[in-house]
């Protein structure tokens, strides 16, 4: 009696194992400015495709209708394993949460020393290293090295280094320095003017910013430039009329943003 009992107590502790619940998978709320920006990051063409499947994940697991991971898994062609961990992950971090995990990768080859010396190399003139060059190029930095005791090193591995620095030498810009102690003062007092411009305008008072261009050559092509065709650029002909020189009077009106200007003869040119 005891041997039929336990023949028959098998196949039922198998179905209750079959039967089980599954567990219910959380849910995802998404405010409107968080479903926009990942709507946006999926339509984006910039976006990799992997963090972009993992977006378009999360807007389906926040839908009204609350998919389970394995009805999610069956419209993404995915495992359930990879919905819910993605789900997990976002709720945990966010956004970052479904970004690719730093990894250690191989290590680095590039001492932290050297680093720092190809930095600051690359902040000091050429000349200082015997260099012709004007600017710092790839090529002139590999060639300096060895001068600074330094181990070879590629250009690429030079770029990398520049490249995390967000360090550009062969740029440059110009910019203009003023020699007045009380530079500082003017300028505060000037950007107070064009904050308060509204409201001196509301009591009658007028805050206008006004400035030159001069010496504007006035120059104009011998022939009329030649239209774009296929298999053949925009032509332009690159001999030109001179028409002069022109000064460029303009005034800016700052509460209501209106622009007044003329345009004439330099005060020194010949009238």
């Amino acid at each position: 009696m005891t041997m039929f009992a336990s023949c028959y107590a098998l196949p039922s502790a198998r179905l209750r194992l079959l039967t089980m619940p599954v567990p219910l998978a959380c849910p995802v709320s998404l405010p409107f400015e968080e479903h926009a920006r990942l709507e946006s990051l999926v339509r984006a063409h910039s976006t990799p495709q992997a963090f972009a499947f993992r977006c378009r994940l999360i807007l389906r697991t926040a839908a009204p209708d609350r998919p389970s991971n394995l009805q999610g898994a069956t419209e993404m062609a995915c495992e359930r394993r990879t919905v819910g961990r993605w789900r997990q992950r976002y709720l945990a971090h966010g956004l970052n949460g479904l970004r690719d995990a730093p990894r250690s990768g191989r290590p680095l080859r590039v001492s932290p020393a050297a680093r720092v010396e190809v930095l600051s190399i690359a902040t000091r003139k050429p000349a200082t290293y015997h260099c012709p060059a004007t600017r710092w190029s790839l090529d002139d930095l590999v060639a300096a090295l060895p001068q600074h005791r330094l181990l070879p090193m590629s250009r690429s591995s030079i770029w990398r280094i520049l490249e995390e620095a967000d360090l550009k030498p062969p740029r440059s810009v110009d910019w203009l320095n003023s020699h007045d102690p009380d530079f500082a003062a003017k300028a505060q007092d000037i950007c107070q003017l064009s904050v308060q411009a509204l409201r001196f305008y509301q009591q009658g008072r007028l805050v206008i910013c006004a400035d030159e261009k001069t010496g504007m050559q006035m120059l104009q092509r011998r022939s009329p430039t030649q239209p774009v065709q296929p298999g053949k650029p925009e032509k332009r002909e690159h001999e030109y009329i001179r028409h002069g020189v022109r000064a460029l009077l303009a005034s800016f009106v700052v509460p209501t943003g209106h622009l007044v200007w003329n345009l004439g003869h330099t005060p020194y040119a010949p009238g």
